[in-house]
């Protein structure tokens, strides 16, 4: 008896030690998430380079590495990641070395942990704390906005001159993109059109190309994929918040003359713009780059050889295009790799029929990437970790369930037998011949 209670508290403490960690391990999950989404808030000021998500991934990495198993993800993914790392290594002897390095090192071990700990903490668990953490997010840029409104009252009225402070770097439009992506955590919840259309109204006044694009691509995506309610239903629903929110600039444009729905189009439109104009040059050089070294030139030296090469200062650290950002640090080696996982992504989203929102979140990214982002996305990695520990608990769940059959299958077999051999004894002597 006594024997008994002893195991059955070492039971509830190990359960109570479980339970424990668990909340831990989800606070920090939400914490790391949410200042790699915030990532330019430093607790020593705006000028620092040492950064919160430094500190909270930090934590989080410790943590999972002292109480959680490490998972290594699929080997599409390290494939690439050893091929441009090791590219980058051999260009050191022949280029600078550039900061973005380290980054890159730092997306591969935010890789490795966001898949360890989500693995521990489960599908559901960091999908709530992905949630938590783009909420908090969302309102903290609501808020700061609400703070410096004289900031965001000279975007308005100068458009791409003015300077407009973010919690996220890259400026406005890097702002709205990554919040716009949250509505993937969201994806087929309540939370997603309030998510959705509250981020909407922040790249419309960001004017931020990209995330209209986001919002549109959501919008399409939701309705091909709809089986609940008529998609003609949705259809005109969409129709009527759009209407809305075209009739709001139309108010905003009469009332306090700033054309809202002009700048937006025109930037999407006008091959003048200032951004525009950037980009076409960024990719021109780019272009030149690669026609004189299709292997690479090391991790962020692409825009440094394009600013030598075609005799322009490009401040930016990145040509605004993640795959042609790949290959000029990477070479074709890696764009190729990169491309197996942009493949490997789609199919697996085609396998779930598109509800796995871990795994919208990174469609969207790498549609997106076509024109946005810089490569080097902590906040992509960090998904397409968590995105593979969900698929690596559902394929263990799906081997014990096989398992579990099969024993069964077994077991009735194995009485089944045993009775008919029961039933043969009984009734009188087996002709062997």
């Amino acid at each position: 008896m006594n024997t008994i209670t002893a195991n059955v508290k070492n039971i509830n403490i190990g359960a109570s030690r479980k339970d424990a960690k668990n909340k831990i391990l989800f606070a920090l999950l939400s914490s790391a998430i949410l200042f790699i989404l915030l990532n330019n808030v430093s607790p020593f000021g705006d000028s620092s380079q040492f950064k919160m998500h430094q500190i909270t991934f930090g934590v989080l990495a410790i943590f999972t590495v002292l109480t959680t198993r490490i998972i290594i993800p699929h080997i599409i993914i390290l494939s690439f990641f050893v091929c441009i790392i090791f590219t980058s290594i051999i260009s050191f002897f022949f280029y600078p070395i550039d900061d973005q390095f380290v980054n890159l090192l730092y997306c591969a071990a935010a890789l490795i942990i966001f898949t360890s700990s989500a693995a521990s903490l489960g599908k559901e668990k960091t999908l709530k704390a992905c949630q938590l953490a783009f909420s908090v997010g969302t309102i903290a840029v609501i808020i700061k906005n609400v703070v410096i409104w004289d900031q965001i009252y000279s975007l308005l009225v100068l458009g791409y001159r003015a300077f407009v402070y973010g919690l996220i770097s890259g400026g406005p439009n890097q702002e709205g993109s990554w919040l716009a992506l949250g509505a993937a955590f969201f994806w087929k919840k309540k939370g997603f059109w309030p998510y959705l259309f509250t981020t909407l109204a922040i790249n419309i006044v960001y004017t931020s190309r990209g995330g209209l694009i986001i919002f549109m691509i959501f919008m399409t995506l939701h309705i091909l994929t709809s089986k609940d309610v008529s998609k003609f239903v949705i259809g005109a629903l969409i129709s009527l918040l759009i209407s809305v929110f075209f009739t709001y600039l139309y108010i905003v444009d009469h009332t306090t003359g700033i054309s809202l729905l002009d700048r937006i189009i025109g930037r999407a439109l006008n091959t003048h713009d200032m951004g525009t104009v950037g980009r076409i040059k960024l990719s021109q050089g780019a272009l030149e780059a690669l026609l004189r070294n299709p292997f690479g030139y090391g991790a962020s030296n692409g825009v440094w050889i394009i600013n030598i090469l075609t005799g322009h200062n490009f401040i930016e650290g990145n040509v605004h295009n993640i795959y042609l950002q790949f290959f000029l640090d990477g070479g074709v080696q890696s764009l190729f790799l990169y491309m197996m996982v942009f493949c490997y992504f789609i199919s697996r989203n085609f396998k779930t029929r598109f509800r796995d929102p871990f795994l919208i979140f990174v469609l969207m990214y790498l549609i997106v990437g076509f024109f946005r982002f810089r490569g080097y996305d902590i906040m992509a990695f960090s998904v397409m970790g968590m995105s593979e520990a969900i698929r690596l608990l559902q394929k263990r769940e799906n081997f014990a369930k096989s398992r579990g059959s099969a024993r069964h299958a077994n077991y009735i077999s194995r009485r089944g037998l045993q009775r008919a051999r029961e039933s043969s004894l009984g009734s009188g002597p087996i002709d062997l011949r």
